[in-house]
């Protein structure tokens, strides 16, 4: 049975960071996502801003209904493990592992509040989640995919030690990939990547 969410908070009471443009300390945190996340969540689905540079968008309305039956769906997914993000006590966006196995996850984060952009939320949120993958997961690989448009993006994985591979899938995206065994490390050199097709297919 899994812990309580409080009890990882997640590992680091040091997860205060500098905005960039108040100099005020927020505290970041990741809890597990809730049905009732849906009533806010929902707003963000609406907001085409927020996915510009996301390979998956919606392409209808999203209602609170429809995203209530969505998150009660995707939460009894046993490969996938999906949080809230939480800035000094609200709400402001979503970050998840998908396609987990005994070794990899694939990563995934978006803040849905525009008015937390740029205030280095979403790498702490990264930052905590990568420490529950390898703390609680025990896993040895996180991957994602990103944009190559989204250079605010590229550099704050760069930021937490992500690397390109030399694996595409998609015109105009890349893949990134995480060691969370070493703390500097090339990236991996493999024969196949053929499991990637899969995941970023």
């Amino acid at each position: 049975m899994e812990k309580p969410y409080e009890t990882y908070n997640i590992f680091r009471e040091k997860a205060k960071i500098q905005t960039i443009n108040t100099g005020e300390l927020m505290h970041v945190k990741i809890r597990p996502l809730k049905i009732e996340d849906a009533l806010i969540s929902y707003k963000w689905r609406n907001n085409p801003k927020i996915w510009e540079y996301t390979y998956n968008r919606p392409d209808k309305e999203i209602t609170s209904e429809i995203e209530i039956q969505w998150l009660k769906r995707v939460l009894k997914k046993p490969d996938e493990k999906r949080f809230a993000i939480i800035a000094d006590g609200k709400y402001v966006g979503n970050t998840q592992l998908t396609n987990i196995t005994n070794e990899y996850a694939v990563l995934h984060i978006f803040i849905g509040e525009t008015d937390y952009w740029g205030k280095n939320v979403a790498s702490e949120a990264v930052a905590l989640l990568i420490e529950y993958a390898k703390n609680e997961l025990n896993l040895s690989e996180i991957y994602l995919e990103v944009n190559n448009g989204n250079k605010s993006a590229i550099n704050l994985y760069k930021k937490l030690k992500f690397e390109f591979i030399p694996f595409k899938t998609r015109t105009n995206w890349q893949i990134m990939y995480r060691n969370l065994l070493m703390s500097s490390f090339p990236p991996p050199e493999r024969d196949n990547w053929g499991f990637l097709y899969e995941i970023f297919s």
